[in-house]
């Protein structure tokens, strides 16, 4: 049970960072229209806050996935096999490194708390 409020807290703080960082992009941006800047000074913003949000994405899916694979582990329930392309997909960040998709994650979710 401390485990999972662990992985609650951590989950949360990240989605707080992420939601965080986009308001503040989204006040650069009505900065920007105010002052009628150029394409590039926004093409410039928009291409930083898609970075940043990859980057949170990134983190968002690495904990999930190091959570639910140490958890069903742990209780031996089945892990989904890695040529799996439906249970692991391509992280945002990194396509060399694999993450749990939603789908997988339902399913291992649903096996540990049936367990």
């Amino acid at each position: 049970m401390l485990e999972y409020l662990k992985f609650q807290y951590k989950l949360n703080k990240l989605f707080r960072e992420k939601d965080k960082t986009r308001k503040l992009y989204a006040k650069s941006i009505e900065e920007l229209r105010s002052k009628t800047a150029s394409r590039d000074e926004f093409e410039s913003l928009y291409a930083e806050e898609r970075s940043m949000m990859v980057l949170a994405e990134h983190e968002i899916e690495n904990l999930t996935t190091t959570y639910f694979i140490r958890v069903a582990q742990r209780k031996f329930i089945e892990i989904p096999v890695w040529n799996d392309e439906n249970a692991w997909i391509s992280s945002s960040l990194d396509p060399n490194r694999r993450v749990l998709s939603n789908a997988a994650i339902s399913e291992l979710r649903s096996k540990i708390m049936t367990y």
